[in-house]
């Protein structure tokens, strides 16, 4: 054997099996420790299948769809093996939270990883917070999410000054989602501990861990939300947990709407072949609209020009773990 082949031998687990019996394959060649590491995190989840008696507040903010097909199909014990593949971003966050945890247990002064529950309208409604700083008393929750999502909320808090204040809790999370889900998600969290007394204000700290152009934006920050009355956290569950019902009873499934699924519209540019020798897109080239594009290519195009068409997608689709039963039309 070679000396290259004896360095690239053994680099890769093929085949893991993770704390609770799961069984791995690693099919995109991840470093073995790497596919250890996310094996080990994949068996850390402390929580219980979701029904329509039983939800959590992270399956509030899933699309209904969603939603209820996570009730009708849980996830079934089989010797059928999951690619590590999947489990790596989750594996991150997992991690970093139980650092972060026994980080703030050492320092002292906080109150952590509490679940607790409610029961409305004979739905048991349970989550369980990061920490709450017992200084401030102030509920906070660790994200460990891409520049993508944080992205999305920048967004989001432009729209926020031109919002309509009138308009209700599920039209927020379709006009500005990003932010409303992390706002929905410590206001139910300080209505789940009311007795606590918590301040009605509350800290997502945030630790970007992928994505291109992290540079334009703090990896590492915190922002602050306002939290919404527990009269209008209430009043959104009912009737959540009732529409949740009344489709379970009438067997149907709502369509996931453009934002919920990540739509992404077509897009259109030319690419000309610079002085360098090298194909570059042409300056005001790019559109999402095709009558705009034809336009420009009649007015501005030239011989030799390439069109690059990216037809539309929708890009949470790609990642749904239902996506192989959803019927919804791409």
């Amino acid at each position: 054997m070679s000396i290259l082949a004896q360095m690239n031998k053994g680099q890769q687990e093929n085949l893991l099996i993770g704390p609770n019996g799961q069984k791995f394959t690693n099919n995109n060649n991840i470093p073995k420790e790497l596919a250890i590491f996310a094996a080990y995190c994949s068996g850390q989840y402390d929580g219980k299948q979701t029904t329509v008696d039983f939800i959590s507040v992270s399956d509030f903010m899933l699309p209904m769809r969603k939603l209820i097909y996570k009730i009708q199909n849980p996830p079934k014990e089989t010797d059928e093996p999951v690619d590590i593949s999947k489990f790596m971003k989750s594996a991150k966050g997992t991690a970093m939270h139980s650092i972060m945890e026994q980080a703030l247990k050492w320092y002292g002064g906080y109150t952590q990883e509490v679940r607790s529950e409610k029961v409305l309208n004979g739905t048991t409604i349970h989550g369980k917070f990061d920490m709450i700083d017992n200084t401030t008393n102030i509920i906070k929750d660790l994200k460990n999410v891409s520049n993508y999502a944080y992205k999305k909320l920048m967004a989001d808090i432009q729209i926020l000054d031109t919002l309509d204040n009138t308009i209700t809790l599920k039209e927020r999370f379709q006009i500005i989602p990003t932010y409303t889900k992390y706002q929905f998600q410590l206001s139910v969290y300080r209505w789940l501990n009311s007795d606590r007394n918590l301040n009605p204000w509350g800290d997502i700290i945030f630790a970007l861990n992928d994505g291109g152009g992290l540079e334009r934006y703090p990896v590492d920050n915190s922002h602050r939300f306002p939290l919404l009355s527990y009269e209008e956290i209430e009043e959104f569950l009912i009737n959540h947990i009732n529409e949740l019902k009344q489709h379970i009873a009438n067997n149907t499934l709502p369509d996931c709407t453009n934002e919920e699924r990540g739509f992404k519209p077509p897009s259109y540019k030319l690419q000309r072949m610079g002085k360098t020798g090298k194909m570059a897109t042409v300056r005001g080239s790019k559109f999402d609209n095709e009558s705009e594009f034809r336009k420009f290519v009649r007015l501005k195009g030239k011989p030799g020009d390439q069109e690059v068409i990216e037809p539309a997608k929708y890009v949470l689709c790609e990642y749904c773990q239902f996506n192989n039963i959803c019927n919804q039309p791409i």
